[in-house]
């Protein structure tokens, strides 16, 4: 053996060969792969292990894969990893199973032994047999089970065996070019390339030390053949062998074949395997002269180890083709030259670097690590320093002769010099950033957060958003954008979008990672939804929130937007889908296990839609084998949580029990006599014309002691709180009075304008509001409903605070017991038995204003109200489940009623666990002394408040069991904290602060169970409705679904923190989380402070953009990978509005199959057109006279008509024409004298001119005429949209000719409009058309559409005009 080395003949033993080359299996007639895709996954998978990486040409040609003639081996290979990950080949109806599990080989976690990765910058493969074509792509390389190599190291030892190391002397590089072939044969010693070469290339394996036995204690400057053992060395050749034939370079039959060009990692240090020009092809697949040579590099890194990409001079490099300077990439520029120089002339240890950097005032390198930069800086001097001067070469090249830095000057000291000099002065900001690949400007990350602020927080069209920016950019510059700058609409389109997946993507995987740990005491935590549908531009938008956490470790509830869009059907069934959809698209099925359920509105189908979602989710979840387990916990099925937030329960309390005192209104009849149609009077009156209807406010209160300031709501009833404040403020307005007549401020203002308009319903209106205003009974409802209001404004307030713990309201589920029992309870209960003292202003108002059986009946009416309210509230917290289900087990935490709740629970549970429920495992038979007692023989002894909870409990012990394992109450951690609140007696002591700041204090773990259940619920669903508000303003018609999604989930989140901010800045400070909370604040806020109204709120804005946008162009590195580039999503503005219209469709056609009705056929339309004729033919087919007289008719009837019949001072004539035309004059005005007026006799005062005949005569008649007239038309026809009203075809009379009963026509005695016949004459004599009017070509309505759309776009039809016209 030792002589077969010397010689340079060693051959590989059998054992060796099998161990090379076993994976290299020709599988043989694989040609069609979808055929064999059986026996080639089996081969690929079940391959033996290796040590090194296979190239895929070397894969694919020894499976067997032949090129096709329009695509090359490389895309069969992809076709069959493909197959494998799906587990079949072909399409969905032809599939062939490859008969093993589905496997994604490029997942490192796969379950299989192989893995597949791409590396190094793309290079040509073949496009097919039958085409000369090559398509640029990334390697790829396999592995069979673990590797000893990384992939780049392994590319190291190939070319350096091959003599393509270019830090290789020269005589060693030619040796190695010419002798690895032959000694890869095994025929020669490759004229030294075993003595001196092999035992070389043992540096790059990394073994020298370590594996390899040497006869000397050091390793040598210069290796050979005599410093290793004899079975070491065999073990070293067959290993450089391995790596040849895994690359291609050479095959397991020791013959030459054609290279496959090495991949690297990207930099400018490209390998050419291919050292000689005379290389054989392959037999197959490849013709000769086909070899690819690459681009050899001028940048060497010196050990023959390409660098880093941040390292490479495309990364290094700041200038773009055009010659714009990136002036961050300047920054990272200096701070690489100031590393590099540090660690090789300063000799700075790793732990002084970031120490001597900020003495120098320059930031870190962002793009390598400290370990990167070790590694590197050792090398530096030789090649990588170089790289980094280059970069500073071109840069300042680029800069001119203006401003270059001085001899021996960093960049770090010339960029602070430039920079003291443009302080505070016009600099332009660098809102581009060059893109490494094609070396042009793309908009920078902080430009794409700034656009999106601008563009999402004041509601701007992305158009819009474009031309602002060339416009404050002259503002600000004062020069034009430069043409550069410039990008379509799509472009900065889609910049947003990826910011907004960004932001996305940042907040799932911040939440992933909280969800995912358990809490203190190891309890899971879970999470919720809340949703509401409202319609907006005609189709149903399904808000789906789901709760979050903005604490990072610690918990701190908030809410996140997930959807906005439309339902595929409206009902939830299709919600339920959208909202599974949503969660596990957003969160991963793993994360959206963790779902809890969610917060309704107390609607039935919400609460069905909750329960659906989680059901579902379950579903899935039980699908999927690997996480089946998450539906179970404590060893019991998981259900849902849902809860009906108390919020609206109060709003649907107060709205009874006002229908019950009061009556409801009805809709549409204004004049009706009602408190509440009192307000809606108002509001109409005012909001017609504020600034006038303000001023005759001013002019009646002019004098008083107090001016009113107008300001009216609509009555709406379902509004949280409006008809409430509007009632009080009303009641306010009323006690400021006038300074002579001393009137209500109201009741004057109605009268005034009932007195002075011209406007006949704000004249009847204005009257209306004094009169009812004058009505005790309306005042008394008035207050009835404000003090109402006063009730709801507590919970109200209650809900807006963010409790002891959190720093958002709305999370306060842990505390709802403590609201329900200690307050709203007990206001509806002491209002039935004293509702004076809850209602003092109201029953003041009654006493001082009604006596005996009036005072009683109203006194009957408001306790009525009140009974109905309290009967509401019970009803409603029935369906909320608040006293029964998981909820009420958070009764535990109420201060006073905990105790006993807990004893009765211990009760149910225990009675329980003895018929056979594992309940309580940890409870004792003989229950110790260390409980407090709940065991009762006799249920007389069980005190009664306890006697209370078991009852309720009781009625359904099955569930109340259920959630005690599910919530794991049976857990033996828990057991101190039980057994202590179990023997508490009487109400717990909070020490002045909130109950549950105690609760948390004295038994810690329950807290922990408890919260971690509860404590990302919300308590309210207030803001899925917000939501539908922010649509009902902000969006746009035609806006599509990704749009208005992004839009609402940057509302939500990022904006709202900034207004946030910025409203602390001017409101007071809230006292709900301060230690004493019986002490309310002085003032409770009704009102949101405006968050961008004084200068400190617009500079603070200026300031958050500052700062937050570099803040998320730094966190979006991080995550920039993980979502679509930028190229990717040019096309998906329309995108889910085109998948749910798809969904809609096939949702359509699956309801088409189940119809039942009579289907309409096209023979049927024929008969069904001739038996139908137009709505106006039998009113219409008369002669000319008749409809000329119905004509005529119409317009006598109204009163401009006879207020232009010829204008004259004197009566006489217009009494003439109406005693004429009005023929039951004596009937309908109830002036029977009027008719025997005699013309000459002189005139009665009252009708002394043409304005008294119109008020006494001519309006009341017309009024009376057309009254009468409408009603026997209703006789005759049915009233309009009623079951009865005959259709318009049927009727053969028309209003007018019923009106010409009353109203005739006298041409006689108010003359006649007759057109003069020489003007008949002069206009007829025109007949002849001047054919120079045909410029107008005839067109399609395609085209009149298409004009349509571009007179909509104004800035592009500016824009075209422009181009054709040279400007505007």
């Amino acid at each position: 053996s030792k002589q077969r080395i010397r010689r340079g003949k060693a051959q590989p033993q059998d054992s060796t060969s099998h161990q090379l080359f076993s994976i290299l299996i020709s599988c043989g007639g694989m040609g069609d792969y979808q055929k064999n895709i059986a026996d080639i996954a089996t081969k690929l998978l079940d391959a033996d292990d290796s040590p090194v990486w296979y190239h895929e040409e070397t894969v694919s040609r020894n499976l067997g894969l032949k090129a096709a003639p329009r695509e090359g081996r490389r895309g069969i290979f992809t076709k069959v990893l493909q197959s494998i990950k799906r587990g079949h080949a072909g399409s969905k109806t032809n599939k062939v199973a490859t008969g093993r599990p589905c496997a994604d080989l490029y997942d490192e976690s796969n379950g299989t032994n192989v893995r597949v990765v791409q590396h190094g910058r793309a290079v040509l493969f073949d496009g097919g047999t039958l085409t000369d074509d090559k398509r640029s792509m990334q390697p790829r390389y396999i592995s069979f089970g673990k590797p000893r190599f990384h992939i780049q190291d392994q590319i190291g030892i190939a070319r350096s065996i091959v003599g393509n190391d270019v830090t290789l002397p020269p005589t060693a590089r030619t040796r190695r070019q010419k002798g690895w072939r032959a000694w890869f044969d095994g025929g020669n010693d490759g004229g030294g390339f075993g003595r001196f070469d092999v035992p070389a290339s043992s540096k790059n394996t990394g073994t020298v030390v370590e594996d390899i036995g040497m006869h000397i204690p050091e390793p040598p400057l210069q290796l050979n053949r005599r410093h290793f053992k004899v079975d070491v060395l065999e073990s070293l050749e067959s290993e450089l062998r391995m790596v040849l034939v895994a690359f291609g370079l050479a095959t397991p039959r020791y013959r030459r074949d054609l290279p496959v060009v090495l991949g690297n990692n990207g930099n400018d240090l490209d390998a050419d395997v291919a050292a000689n020009d005379d290389v054989e092809a392959e037999d197959e697949g490849r013709s000769q002269g086909t070899t690819i040579r690459q681009h050899r590099s001028k940048y060497q890194s010196p050990l023959g180890t390409p660098y880093p990409d941040p390292l490479r001079l495309a990364s290094l490099r700041c200038c773009t083709e055009s010659g714009r300077i990136d002036w961050e990439k300047v920054e990272e520029l200096t701070s690489l030259e100031l590393v590099f120089l540090l660690v090789t002339e300063g000799e700075y240890s790793v732990s002084a670097l970031p120490e001597k950097m900020a003495e120098a005032k320059v930031d870190m390198p962002t793009t390598i690590t400290v370990e990167e930069k070790l590694a590197w800086a050792f090398v530096a001097k030789g090649g990588a320093y170089k790289l980094i001067k280059d970069a500073r070469d071109e840069l300042l090249s680029m800069m001119g002769p203006v401003y270059q830095p001085k001899d021996n000057e960093l960049l770090h000291e010339w960029l602070r010099d430039g920079r003291s000099y443009s302080k505070g002065q016009r600099i332009e900001a660098s809102n581009f950033e060059m893109n490494d690949g094609n070396r042009q400007l793309e908009i920078s990350l902080e430009a794409c957060f700034i656009l999106r602020h601008i563009m999402f927080s004041f509601n701007l069209p992305i158009e819009v958003v474009i031309a602002l920016w060339a416009c404050y950019y002259v503002l600000i510059m004062r020069r034009p954008l430069p043409k550069e700058y410039f990008r379509s609409q799509s472009a900065v389109w889609v910049n947003i979008f990826r910011a907004s997946l960004i932001s996305d993507k940042l907040a799932t995987i911040r939440f992933q990672e909280f969800v995912s740990k358990k809490s203190k005491y190891g309890f899971t935590r879970r999470f919720y939804v809340s949703t509401d549908d409202s319609d907006h531009f005609g189709c149903n938008r399904h808000v789906l929130l789901a709760s979050d956490n903005a604490g990072g470790d610690e918990v701190d509830p908030s809410y996140r937007h997930l959807t906005s869009s439309v339902s595929i059907t409206k009902d939830s069934e299709g919600n339920s889908n959208k909202n599974v959809d949503s969660l596990i698209d957003t969160y991963g099925l793993k994360c959206a296990a963790h779902l809890g359920g969610g917060t309704t509105d107390n609607a039935s189908d919400a609460r069905k839609e909750t329960a659906d979602t989680f059901t579902k989710v379950m579903a899935k979840l039980s699908a999927n084998g690997e996480l089946q387990d998450l539906t179970i916990v404590n060893g019991v099925e998981r259900r849902p949580i849902t809860f009906g937030d108390l919020f609206h329960v109060d709003n649907l309390v107060v709205t009874h029990a006002s229908i019950a005192a009061w009556g409801d209104v009805t809709k549409e009849d204004h004049q009706q006599v009602h408190h509440r149609q009192v307000l809606q009077s108002i509001h109409s009156l005012h909001t017609a014309d504020r600034g006038f209807s303000q001023e005759i406010m001013d002019e009646v209160m002019e004098g008083a002691d107090e001016s009113v300031s107008l300001k009216t709501s609509r009555e709406r009833p379902q509004r949280w709180l409006v008809n409430q404040r509007n009632a009080k403020r009303v009641l306010s307005y009323l006690e400021m009075k006038t300074r002579f007549t001393l009137l209500p401020s109201l009741v004057a203002w109605g009268i005034a304008f009932h007195n002075w308009s011209r406007s006949e319903w704000k004249r009847r209106v204005g009257g209306e509001v004094a009169t009812w205003l004058s009505m005790p009974e309306v005042i008394l409802g008035l207050h009835y409903e404000a003090e109402l209001g006063e009730y709801f404004e507590e919970t109200y307030y209650w809900h807006n605070r963010t409790g002891p713990f959190n720093s958002r309201p709305g999370f306060r589920m842990m505390e709802v017991h403590d609201l329900y029992f200690h307050y709203m309870l007990p206001w509806w209960n002491d209002a039935i038995e004293n509702p004076a003292a809850k209602m003092p202003k109201t029953f003041a108002y009654l006493d001082a204003n009604f006596e005996g059986d009036e005072k009683e009946k109203r006194r009957a009416q408001i306790v009525r109200g009140i009974k109905a309210g309290r009967t509401e509230l019970i009803k409603m917290t029935q369906k909320a489940g608040l006293l029964d289900g998981p909820v009420a087990f958070l009764i535990m935490c109420d201060k006073e009623h905990g105790p006993a709740f807990l004893r009765a629970l211990l009760a149910v549970v225990d009675e329980g666990k003895q018929a056979g429920e594992p309940a309580i495992s940890f409870l004792p038979d003989d229950c110790s002394e260390l409980w407090g007692k709940f065991r009762y023989d006799d249920r007389s002894e069980r005190p009664e408040d306890e006697q209370r909870w078991y009852d309720q409990l009781k009625k359904d012990p099955e569930d109340v069991v259920h959630w005690w394992r599910q919530l794991c109450l049976d857990w033996p951690i828990l057991t101190d904290d039980l057994q202590r609140l179990s023997r508490e007696q009487g109400p717990r002591a909070c020490k002045g602060g909130p109950p549950l700041v105690a609760f948390r204090n004295t038994y810690p773990i329950l807290y922990d169970c408890m919260h971690a259940t509860f404590g990302l619920m919300m308590s309210n669903s207030r803001l899925c409705e917000q939501v539908h508000g922010m649509m009902r303003h902000g969006l746009r018609a035609g806006t599509g679904m990704d749009e208005a999604d992004n839009h609402r989930s940057y509302a939500v989140g990022t904006d709202h923190d900034m207004k946030e901010e910025r409203r602390k800045m001017v409101e007071p400070a809230d006292t709900s989380t301060s230690t004493n909370r019986d002490s309310p604040p002085t003032k409770k806020k009704k009102k949101t402070e405006r968050h961008c109204h004084t200068k400190e709120q617009q500079h603070e804005l200026s300031r958050q953009l500052v700062e937050r946008a570099p803040l998320f162009a730094k966190a979006a590195k991080a995550v920039i990978d993980l979502v679509p580039k930028v190229g990717t999503i040019v096309n998906r503005r329309r995108t889910q509005d085109e998948a749910h219209l798809a969904k809609k469709m096939e949702a359509e056609r699956a309801r088409r199959a189940n119809m039942t009705r009579e289907m309409l056929q096209p023979d049927q339309l024929v008969e069904m057109a001739r038996a139908t004729t137009l709505s106006n033919d039998p009113t219409m087919t008369h002669s000319d006279g008749v409809v000329d007289r119905r004509k005529k008719l119409k317009e006598m009837t109204t009163l401009a008509f006879w207020n232009k019949l010829k204008p004259n001072a004197e009566y006489k004539l217009m009494f003439r024409a109406a005693v004429s035309s009005f023929p039951h004059l004596d009937a309908l005005i109830g002036r029977p004298s009027l008719k025997n007026e005699r013309i000459d006799k002189p005139a009665r005062p009252a009708l002394t001119s043409k304005t008294a005949v119109m008020e006494v005569v001519v309006k009341p008649y017309l009024t009376n005429a057309l009254k009468i007239s409408r009603g026997m038309y209703e006789i005759m026809y049915g009233v309009k949209d009623s079951k009865n009203e005959v259709d318009k075809r049927e009727r053969t009379l028309a209003l007018m000719d019923i009106v010409n009963l009353f109203v005739v026509l006298t041409p006689s005695a108010w003359g006649d409009e007759v057109t003069p016949t020489v003007t008949l004459d002069l206009v007829g004599s025109f007949m002849t058309m001047d054919p120079h009017y045909s410029h107008f070509p005839a067109h399609t309505i395609e085209d009149t559409e298409s004009q349509d759309d571009q007179n909509d776009n104004y800035g592009q039809v500016v824009e075209e005009l422009a181009e054709v016209g040279g400007g505007m």
